[in-house]
């Protein structure tokens, strides 16, 4: 998948917009969400962080075999710390 950092950004802005029909997919907690080998880095984590923190019912996510760095776990690790971990 060829999402990349600019890619996960637009969903991101789309999924905090409370007016979009986006908002279900990622919200709903009957799967696992899955952004798998979509050449991330760290330059995407601050807008997922965001969104994480702001869906409760998302408990699973998938990002392995990207390239989000120390410091995009970091930030993914600071915003929804305080909620769930």
């Amino acid at each position: 998948n060829e999402l990349g950092d600019g890619g996960v950004r637009r969903l991101c802005e789309g999924l905090r917009d409370p007016a979009s029909a986006m908002t279900m997919p990622l919200s709903s907690a009957c799967a696992p969400r899955r952004l798998w080998q979509c050449r991330l880095t760290e330059a995407s984590c601050g807008a997922l962080a965001a969104v994480l923190a702001a869906s409760p019912s998302l408990t699973e996510l998938h990002l392995g075999d990207n390239e989000l760095g120390d410091g995009g776990v970091y930030s993914i690790h600071q915003q929804i710390s305080g909620a769930r971990i």
